[in-house]
């Protein structure tokens, strides 16, 4: 992909200034939306207005009947022109506006006008792209994911460092955890208050960067606002210099979802500078991978060793990541397959497949009176900016669905993600150091801070990427749901067998040398050739196409 739009593209003739003027928007107009899709982009299907009484997105088209034929052409050039009715129409609101009260503004249900959390500017740092026909829940958690995971990992992870300190100066109290010596004290402070801090901050953490969000950058109540707005969209993604679609099963479905993908990619000319494509279920996946590595490092803390050895924790901790990792294979294998299974409906749709609210009512509101017609506007846009709609199409299924393919292979589930996923490894590791450390036995404190270190910045890429790989390359469901289960506990056992791996060699060579600084130094060299032979090759292993049968349609991402 050249990153360019097609040649054919015709670019955007001069329109003359008597497109559409105020008087078009004006109150004597009784229009709250001139283009709508109902229940779905711009605002949802029903909510209520300031008087209490049911405000139904498409009502105020009904006296534009008769003006229809003049006035089609009109509002199809003035959004294809990418102009704003007036600066204050654009608005934006602060990211952590559409977390408050717990997500309000996800849910349908709740009838309280938000149009006050946004303000005006002259720029949106960040245009949110979503279908409202999608999981509320699954776009709440992908968004704190997105906004807040990093934060919350580095919050986490100064907690932890902060016990670390205060028990090793015998601050806190310990865990007894071998018997015949009770007076040796434990640490699990390092991994509690590193798991708690962390999830308090990704929960209550407020994200400062100025986004549009229909929900509150539209209002719903002021029928001008609203239509003024929705003339002035195109304007806005403009004037925004990022992009974030929330993708999921409906979002290709919808008709001004494609339109505002459409829309931001020719205000770049075709390029995807400041494009971002993550599926809803990005959330869920992440935050099982997180709390899958927490149970996994539970035994670690807390499992009773006897004296003079630790052997007995292969076989525990070998239970413990089998156990959290069959739930990590689970989830994986459900977010590849959501992303085949959208990326199918992407290659699949078409300008005539895609859904509009105005087409499904038949173009009469409720009250049975004609609408205008959402596919017509948007359709004069495609051939303004295209040339045709077969060209917008063949740039939808070629150029548009690579993107997506990059963006979800690449983007996703990078090094950073899996050191933010494996926090609690590292945390773990610190705990190792406390205990030492509160005992005197500084070189063992030293070895087991650089082994975990190791670890978490080179081992847990290496490992998450690997089981990305495998999952993505057999998401797809068996036949029956025992096959489904046996796939999973194979997996299970190819992606725990590396971490497996690693215990055993790190419990070698405690057994085969004295010194603790030269066990970690033997360490990180086996680390780095790994990840160097791993880095190598990567290509060939897992930056390609993953294999599948004859005949399978997916886009593999």
């Amino acid at each position: 992909m050249n990153g360019r739009i097609p040649t054919e593209r015709r670019r955007i003739s001069p329109i003359p200034p008597t497109s559409l003027g105020r008087a078009r928007i004006s109150p004597r107009v009784p229009t709250r939306r001139i283009l709508s899709d109902g229940t779905s982009q711009s605002s949802s299907s029903s909510r209520s207005g300031n008087d209490g009484s049911q405000v139904d997105s498409n009502d105020g088209l009904t006296g534009l009947t008769r003006l229809r034929p003049a006035l089609l052409p009109n509002v199809a050039n003035f959004v294809s022109r990418m102009e704003l009715t007036r600066p204050e129409v654009l608005r934006v609101a602060r990211a952590y506006k559409a977390f408050s009260k717990c997500a309000e503004a996800f849910r349908p249900e709740v009838e309280r006008q938000l149009h006050h959390n946004s303000r005006t500017s002259e720029r949106i740092e960040r245009f949110w792209s979503h279908s409202w026909h999608g999981g509320a829940m699954n776009k709440i958690l992908t968004l704190l994911v997105l906004y807040n995971s990093q934060i919350a990992v580095c919050l986490g992870s100064a907690a932890s460092l902060l016990m670390t300190f205060l028990f090793s100066m015998g601050f806190l109290p310990g865990l007894s955890r071998v018997t015949s010596v009770p007076e040796y004290q434990f640490s699990s402070w390092s991994l509690g208050s590193g798991f708690i801090v962390s999830m308090l901050s990704f929960v209550l953490w407020r994200p400062q960067q100025l986004v549009f969000f229909d929900r509150l950058c539209i209002s719903e109540s002021d029928p001008v606002l609203k239509t003024e707005a929705i003339l002035s969209l195109a304007g806005m993604l403009k004037r925004s210099t990022e992009m974030l679609v929330l993708w999921d099963s409906t979002w290709s479905d919808r008709l001004w979802c494609l339109f505002e993908l459409a829309a931001f990619l020719q205000c770049n000319n075709g390029a995807r500078p400041g494009l971002m494509i993550r599926p809803t279920f990005l959330g869920p996946c992440s935050i099982a991978a997180f709390l899958t590595t927490c149970i996994a490092m539970i035994p670690v803390t807390t499992v009773p060793v006897p004296f003079g050895e630790g052997s007995n924790l292969l076989p525990v901790l070998a239970v413990s990541v089998s156990v959290a990792n069959y739930l990590a294979v689970v989830t994986f294998r459900r977010y590849f397959e959501s992303v085949e299974a959208c990326s199918e409906k992407l290659r699949a749709s078409s300008f005539e497949t895609v859904r509009s609210a105005c087409c499904e009512k038949n173009h009469s509101n409720s009250q049975g009176r004609d609408m205008i017609c959402d596919r017509e506007v948007v359709k004069e846009c495609i051939n303004i900016w295209w040339g045709s709609q077969e060209a917008f199409e063949d740039f939808l299924h070629s150029e548009v669905l690579e993107i997506v393919a990059s963006d979800l292979q690449q983007g996703v589930f990078t090094s950073s993600f899996w050191r933010m996923a494996t926090a609690p490894v590292f945390w773990t590791f610190l705990d190792m150091t406390a205990t030492a450390a509160n005992l005197g036995w500084w070189d063992l404190a030293a070895e087991s801070c650089i082994v975990g270190l190791v670890l978490w910045l080179l081992g847990a890429p290496m490992w998450g990427e690997f089981n990305s790989l495998l999952t993505r390359t057999y998401c797809r469901r068996a036949s029956s749901c025992f096959g489904d289960i046996r796939l999973n506990v194979k997996l299970v056992f190819a992606t725990s067998l590396p971490v497996v791996l690693v215990a055993g060699c790190i419990f070698f060579l405690r057994l085969s040398l004295a010194s603790p600084l030269l066990r970690a130094a033997m360490f990180v060299v086996l680390m780095m050739t790994c990840s160097v032979s791993y880095r190598l090759c990567k290509c060939p292993l897992g930056g390609g196409v993953p294999p599948r049968s004859p005949g399978h349609a997916a886009v593999d991402v």
